[in-house]
């Protein structure tokens, strides 16, 4: 969701009230704040023109191809379209998500769609700064009392049904040992969309080398995944979110759903 709080935050911000041509204006700011896009088209409708300056906008689109939004993190297909902006151009002091609450006069609504494709994920999974997150995660998971693990590799296999597989290489060196013992990891899961609003692990499956991992060290982890994947979590920012459409098959994953910000308390 970080991309479409980072879209729209910059949508108001790149924005200008002294009659610049607001379209030109996005873009070159969204070609700027990533590392590439092969393909990029915007279009603000605002008729009439001047209640830009008041800070009105009647419907921002935003579409996109090969979208790299930083190095190794690559969104094959989005879309984003932002209706009936009304701001405070005094109060939006700055291009973040507090900024943009305490501006707004009325909820702001958009709606989103993506594409990623099984290689772009793969990518990104390799890059340094999502292992640091995953290494994070992985660290709360582990009980203190047991030697740490470390996550060197990870590759991710989508397949029909809403499934996908997750094949795991981590490191451990156990309490003697003189080197880390390498764990090849296997997990095979589904995930099924509830209430439009998070995500669940069905039927969860896992090896270690050749033995199967036990229920009861997957429920616990499924706990702790299940919670990340709950979109609910970001109604304390002020963000409604819901997922439409959660479609895992071979090669790639199809992903729609909108987003509504609400102003700050007074």
């Amino acid at each position: 969701m970080e991309w479409f709080l980072i879209a729209l935050t910059g949508v108001l911000g790149l924005l200008s009230p002294v009659g610049l041509v607001a379209d030109q204006v996005i873009e070159q700011g969204i070609r700027r704040s990533v590392t590439g896009v092969e393909e990029l088209a915007v279009r603000v409708d605002n008729t009439p023109s001047w209640q830009i300056v008041q800070g009105k906008v009647q419907r921002a689109r935003i579409a996109s191809r090969g979208l790299e939004v930083f190095p190794q993190a690559r969104i094959a297909a989005a879309e984003l379209e932002i209706e009936a902006i009304d701001f405070n151009w005094a109060e939006l002091e700055g291009r973040n998500l507090p900024a943009l609450r305490r501006a707004l006069r009325r909820p702001l609504d958009g709606a989103f769609r993506l594409t990623l494709t099984q290689a772009d994920l793969n990518r990104a999974l390799a890059s340094a700064e999502v292992l640091a997150r995953l290494q994070s995660l992985l660290n709360r998971i582990v009980p203190p009392e047991a030697p740490p693990l470390t996550l060197k590799a990870l590759q991710l296999t989508l397949l029909p049904e809403n499934r996908l597989e997750l094949a795991l290489t981590l490191e451990q060196t156990p309490p003697g040992a003189a080197a880390p013992e390498t764990l090849p990891i296997r997990v095979n899961t589904g995930l099924k969309l509830i209430q439009g609003r998070r995500l669940e692990l069905v039927e969860p499956t896992a090896t270690l080398g050749e033995r199967r991992i036990s229920s009861r060290i997957l429920k616990t982890v499924a706990g702790i995944v299940n919670e990340r994947l709950d979109l609910g979590r970001a109604q304390s920012q002020g963000i409604v979110a819901r997922l439409l459409r959660w479609q895992i098959s071979p090669e790639e994953i199809q992903i729609a759903g909108f987003l509504r910000l609400e102003p700050a308390a007074p």
